[in-house]
């Protein structure tokens, strides 16, 4: 259960604070595209992206295309956590564990799905300790947003409706 709450937290605030906060600044400062800023000014610049950041032993690789992203994030202590982005969806696990976590949103009726409002905070941490993340353009494919075959996500959405939450 602890388990499901850490990975909920860290599934639920951070992406919110990284994709869907007003005013972040979306210009490229580099010749080929890349820049050093947030996770929202990567995701702005519309092109797929690789971005990094380390901080004190803490460490995370984001990337990101069209409306998919995956994550990997490393802390100083304790096993890596990887995150995928896709389908209206935010998967969660942690690297060598056979169980994560799935949860998924509906864009309202008449609105197209937008990427920039799901919810993960995968890094609001890394933003709160003022991170800035070192961004480059890439070639991504879709393997890089597959889910690991091993690992079977619990439905956050059902585990929380059947227990009336």
């Amino acid at each position: 259960m602890a388990l499901i709450a850490g990975l909920l937290a860290l599934g639920g605030g951070g992406y919110w604070y990284f994709f869907a906060r007003e005013g972040a600044s979306s210009t490229p400062t580099g010749e080929n595209g890349s820049f050093t800023g947030s996770l929202a000014d990567a995701l702005k610049v519309g092109a797929a992206m690789k971005c990094t950041w380390s901080f004190e032993g803490d460490s995370s690789v984001f990337y990101i295309k069209s409306q998919k992203m995956s994550a990997d994030i490393t802390p100083k202590t304790g096993p890596k956590t990887e995150m995928i982005l896709r389908d209206n969806c935010t998967y969660i696990w942690q690297e060598g564990e056979k169980q994560g976590i799935k949860s998924c949103s509906t864009p309202q009726e008449g609105e197209d799905y937008d990427f920039s409002e799901v919810a993960s905070a995968s890094g609001g941490t890394a933003e709160a300790l003022g991170a800035q993340y070192s961004c480059q353009p890439t070639v991504i494919t879709d393997a890089q947003f597959s889910l690991p075959s091993e690992v079977e996500f619990l439905d956050l959405n059902q585990y929380l409706q059947q227990f009336g939450q």
